[in-house]
């Protein structure tokens, strides 16, 4: 269920016929607070439903800056759960991915040979599997002989949180634990990754 304007143009601001939602948060996406509160008042200036505001809280996740998402569960291969403050400190490269997922498995190489040679930088490499089936993701990595920061999140959650539709999916969160890349290069892309992930200041 949608609403969409037609040729409105509110306070200045031209929404046309993208979902309300999803315009504001690329109008915002430097003041999501900001953008929260003017939404809040056009949804209650035109009796739009709680449906947007709602959809756009579910974006917070995504934007740049955003604090890694609280409630990401994150378990390693013993079980023990890991909270992602460990990585506090370094710039921290994710990779989500699934022991069932092809696109997903052939970047591994890629990723391995990466870490490699930033070992000892200030980038981390943390590969989080959405597999629901704990013993399918320890078997894969076995397979592929994945090393370093293995964790996976059953739940799913930090996908669903950062809205992520397709894995292989790569992010990058900064030395405070804020997002500082959505979307990031895949390991494949080569030298255009390593180059980006060592001018990060």
């Amino acid at each position: 269920q949608q609403f969409q304007f037609q040729n409105f143009n509110l306070s200045g601001l031209p929404l046309y016929s993208l979902p309300l939602a999803c315009q504001f948060i690329e109008l915002f996406a430097a003041d999501f607070d900001g953008g929260l509160d003017y939404l809040k008042r056009v949804v209650k200036d035109f009796a739009l439903s709680n449906h947007y505001i709602d959809n756009y809280m579910k974006h917070k996740a995504m934007i740049v800056g955003a604090d890694f998402p609280e409630n990401v569960v994150l378990v390693d291969a013993k079980g023990n759960k890991v909270d992602f403050s460990t990585f506090e400190g370094k710039y921290v490269y994710i990779d989500l991915w699934a022991s069932w997922c092809g696109p997903c498995c052939k970047e591994v190489p890629y990723l391995q040979a990466l870490e490699k040679e930033l070992e000892g930088g200030d980038v981390v490499f943390v590969s989080i599997s959405v597999d629901t089936d704990a013993e399918a993701w320890k078997a894969k990595m076995e397979q592929l002989n994945m090393h370093g920061n293995q964790l996976i999140d059953r739940d799913g959650e930090l996908c669903n949180m950062l809205n992520v539709e397709g894995i292989p999916f790569f992010v990058v969160y900064d030395k405070k634990g804020k997002l500082h890349t959505y979307g990031a290069l895949r390991p494949s892309s080569g030298t255009p990754l390593k180059q980006f992930l060592q001018d990060l200041p």
